[in-house]
Formats: C-alpha cells, structure tokens, sequence
C-alpha cells in the first residue's frame, strides 16, 4: 500500500452538508487488486480490518471535494488525525476522562479516587473532587435544559412554535416529559433520551430543508413567470431548475450552501454526532457529549427568541424596519 503501515481511516459523511464525521475507523490495508474501470472510474478491490477508532481533526486537501485532485496528486482526502484513547466503563463514575491544558484526555477518577501519582494527593482530592460535582452535575443539566427546550417549542407565543410547519409541530410539541435525572445516570434509560433527542434533530434538519425549499421554488416560479410574460406565453409547469438561467442556479446554490454551513453550525446533525456517541466506550463519556449537544440548542433558541424580541420593540418604538427580519435560508 501506499500508506504507513497500510493504515487509512473510513468515516461517514453527510451528502447533504459535505460534512465528515468528527470520528473515523482506522483500518488496516490487507490486500489490494488496483483495476482498471472507465477512464472516469478508477476501481480498487481491497481486504482489510479495522485496528482503532481515531478523532478527524482537519482535512488538508479539501479541494478534492470538488473533484480535483491536490497537488500531490492525490484523489482521496487527507486528515489529520489523533487516535482516541479507548476508555473502559464500569458501574462508578470510575474511568472517565477530562481534558487538560493540551486537549489531550486524561484519567481522572476510579472509585472517588486519582489514578495518577500517590505522592499528589492533595491536589489529586481535588481533581478527583471537581470532576466528581461535573458529573453529577450533567443528568440535571441534561434535564434542565431539555425541559426549557420542551416548553419554548410549547408555548404557543414564542418564535420558536410560531415558525414550526405543520407537520413538525406535533413532533416537537408532545416530546416525552422526561423530569427524572436519574434516567441519564442509568446506562440503559439513557438511550431513551439519545433517540428522542435524535428524532428531534432530525426534525429541525427537515424545518430546515422545507423551508429552504419554500424559498428556492419561490425564486424558481418568479423567474419563470417574469420568463413567461416576456415571451408572451403561459407559464410551464412543472419550473425545471435546470432550465433557469444561469445566474438564478448560481443564487440558489449559493442560498443552499450558505444553508448548509449554517446548519452545521448549529449542532443538530441527526447521524454523525450520534455516530460518535455510539462508538464511545465510557457512559460517562456519552453523558458529556449530549450534555453539549443540548445546551447549545438552549442557548440557540433563548438567543433567538431573545433577539427577535428586542428587534420587535424596537419596531413598535420607531427605529426598526419589520422586513429587515426576513430569514432567508431559515438555519438560524
């Protein structure tokens, strides 16, 4: 092969958003029979076995998304990569992990107590003891910011349910009543909340994804009306976009991608973050990153809310334009 040691990493992506998953398969290159397909498809048969799981830290050559290859000549992309550490799990809150000043993970607790050197006692108590109150502080976290989630989809005055489709609107709005922060401790009720907090991301990307489309067959329908009164024919239906000039395809495509990396950014990726939580060994470990995953869209939603407030006051004092508000790809 053509790799150190025959290693390469396999990781899912996203078609939709490009986006790669933040953790991939090392695997292990076997055997290979390079043949030759069409002059457009080149074919490679390979055995090989998966060795470690590593963290996708940065891709260097992304311009072979693009369907070029980089100056190296190559055709597959290249990442830098940190191989995980593979922690084990027991009943305790033993065997978890924080980051310390160089984001690399480190043990910290096993039965209350540091592993680590004996002669740091006191400042392994402490560790032992902060680390302690974070995790025990999550499954509240995870419930409190849940609840606050359930009831700004719920009440019928915020911004939230008044831009939710109709047939999003009972999803979001009969979420299970989960009150119990002990369901988060427990290792077999916590995948309860994973899959409603999944179907939940997976609504918001289908919001997204309708709501773009509203704006892109608006465009669409405009174009081909304006098209029409010009040639002085009925309109065509159905509006091909492959028939829109060329400016107009290059709009929407730039509203597309525009969305997408808005959508990345907010953090509700229905596959490859759970990808990630499957794949993790310690509970814990999972804990913190749901923990993460719905804080950030508290904090999305009390900000939006917050800023769409403040704007309307100031249109009923005087110093505000309503149609400066108009959400064009809808991924805030």
């Amino acid at each position: 092969g053509k790799w150190n040691d025959n290693l390469f990493c396999v990781a899912l992506r996203a078609r939709d958003t490009n986006r790669i998953a933040s953790v991939g398969t090392i695997m292990q290159l076997i055997h290979a029979d390079e043949t030759n397909g069409t002059p457009s498809r080149e074919r490679v048969k390979v055995t090989c076995r998966a060795v470690g799981i590593a963290r996708i830290m940065n891709v260097t050559n992304p311009m072979v998304w693009e369907g070029t290859k980089d100056d190296d000549g190559m055709n597959y992309l290249v990442a830098q990569v940190k191989i995980r550490q593979i922690m084990t799990d027991e009943s305790s809150f033993g065997n978890d992990v924080e980051d310390d000043d160089n984001g690399k993970a480190r043990s910290t607790i096993h039965n209350g107590n540091q592993n680590g050197n004996s002669n740091n006692n006191n400042h392994n108590n402490t560790n032992s003891k902060t680390t302690n109150e974070r995790l025990l502080q999550l499954p509240n976290d995870i419930i409190q910011n849940y609840q606050k989630i359930k009831s700004i989809y719920k009440n019928s005055k915020s911004i939230a349910n008044s831009e939710l489709p109709n047939f999003a609107r009972d999803v979001m709005t009969t979420m299970p009543d989960y009150t119990d922060p002990q369901m988060i401790r427990d290792e077999t009720k916590f995948w309860k909340m994973v899959d409603t907090w999944q179907k939940m991301c997976n609504t918001v990307k289908h919001i997204k994804r309708y709501r773009l489309q509203g704006y892109v067959n608006e465009i669409l329908i405009e174009v081909a009306e304006s098209m029409a009164r010009k040639k002085g024919e009925p309109l065509e239906l159905p509006v091909r976009r492959e028939k829109m000039p060329e400016w107009v395809q290059r709009q929407i495509e730039s509203m597309e991608e525009r969305a997408s990396k808005e959508f990345m950014e907010l953090g509700m990726d229905p596959v490859l973050d759970f990808q990630e939580i499957l794949i993790m060994e310690g509970h814990w470990e999972r804990v913190h990153k749901l923990a993460e995953m719905v804080e950030r869209e508290r904090l999305r939603l009390e900000a939006k809310e917050s800023l769409i407030k403040a704007f309307l006051k100031d249109v009923e004092e005087g110093n505000g334009m309503p149609g400066a508000l108009k959400d064009t790809g809808g991924f805030n």
